[in-house]
């Protein structure tokens, strides 16, 4: 799995609102945990787990299809489903953040965008080769 640096950071905050949390419980820490601390532990730990499911995702190249499954979902386009692709941008610490976005010929379906964190590999861009790339703006 990977992480960004915010993810980590987000996970370290969930551990430590954890550990707090037991370590008051416990007795070790002086000091009553009174609820809106109890509160702040419990927020911190979901926000770690949804960073932790969202980072989770993986993209699985079929030679005919193309699949992103993550803990909540899974989204499947045969090659034969898709128009074409296009080119998304996340705001990121360093700028624009490109991502691929594959668009199906079916208007009703959702675009399906691939985690921006996505390292192109020979099967990917095999992949990509036959599939045209959508320039004007699109959107689902």
């Amino acid at each position: 799995m990977r992480y960004g640096l915010i993810g980590l950071l987000v996970i370290c905050a969930a551990y430590s609102g954890v550990i707090t949390a037991a370590l008051h419980g416990f007795g070790i820490l002086q000091g009553r945990l009174d609820v809106r601390h109890a509160v702040i532990c419990v927020v911190l730990l979901a926000f770690g787990f949804c960073s932790i499911a969202i980072t989770s995702e993986r993209v699985i190249v079929y030679s005919n299809a193309i699949e992103v499954v993550g803990w909540f979902s899974r989204r499947k386009l045969m090659r034969e489903e898709i128009r074409g692709y296009r080119i998304g941008r996340l705001r990121g610490r360093t700028g624009m953040v490109p991502y691929f976005i594959l668009v199906p010929l079916d208007q009703n379906v959702e675009d399906l965008a691939l985690p921006e964190w996505l390292h192109f590999q020979t099967l990917f861009r095999q992949f990509l080769s036959d599939i045209p790339f959508i320039d004007e703006e699109y959107s689902n």
